[in-house]
């Protein structure tokens, strides 16, 4: 009778550990021919793109999509071009650390082939979630793609190497999340900035206790649900 009471109890367990979805690695080729890796998790035709901080990557995201993907959503998590896997364009190898500051404005075109990829496979409205220079092409892209629908910024600068959020943000109307740490102190003033300037439906939020930066403000925090509950009224 033990022995089955142990069997039972170990079932009992194993039905309790939650199976979070495993991530499908997938490339496409940008515009100006850089080849995108990613990581891809298959849900409904909403689908989110994800674009991480200068030096991070797709991993970096890898907790927060599989929430995402767990509300049915479907995720792309990108490495952006010089990052991660993402080092290849026109056959040469290229590192982010070498690019100009004019050319980190190309990255635009790693959001857009990711959205084109997605729209390849069925999916028919978009968000975009970006972490510092990631929250700056992810606005960019939200401004001038009309099928995205919402952005969430997290740690926003107002400038930075050379993407000029501070005014794009000027021009938005559609709804916008921007987060930051209140100890990161130049990302929550760029935050209340654009709060104050964007036009649409609008939501800021400023994480106290902490000054960390980007994706890592998911860390140890609710701030994922409170995301995944704003893109459910907002998107």
């Amino acid at each position: 009778m033990r022995g089955i009471a142990v069997l039972l109890l170990a079932v009992v367990v194993a039905g309790c550990v939650q199976q979070l979805p495993a991530a499908q690695k997938v490339s496409f080729s940008t515009d100006d021919n850089f080849l995108i890796h990613g990581n891809y998790y298959e849900g409904s035709e909403k689908a989110v793109i994800l674009l991480h901080m200068l030096g991070s990557g797709k991993d970096s995201w890898n907790d927060f999509a599989q929430q995402l993907n767990k509300n049915n959503y479907t995720v792309l998590a990108l490495d952006m071009r010089g990052h991660g896997e993402s080092t290849l364009q026109y056959n040469q190898t290229r590192h982010w650390q070498d690019f100009p500051e004019d050319e980190f404005s190309n990255m635009l075109l790693d959001a857009k082939a990711a959205k084109a990829f997605l729209k390849e496979r069925g999916k028919v409205e978009f968000a975009v979630v970006g972490a510092s220079i990631g929250s700056s092409i992810a606005l960019n892209q939200a401004l001038a793609d009309d099928d995205t629908r919402a952005a969430v910024l997290l740690s926003p600068g107002m400038n930075y190497k050379g993407v000029p959020a501070d005014y794009f943000i000027t021009l938005y109307e559609k709804p916008v999340m921007l987060i930051a740490s209140e100890g990161d102190t130049s990302s929550a003033d760029a935050a209340k900035y654009m709060y104050f300037f964007a036009k649409g439906r609008k939501e800021l939020f400023i994480l106290s206790g902490t000054g960390a930066h980007g994706t890592d403000m998911l860390n140890n925090t609710e701030l994922d649900k409170r995301i995944i509950e704003w893109l459910g009224r907002n998107f």
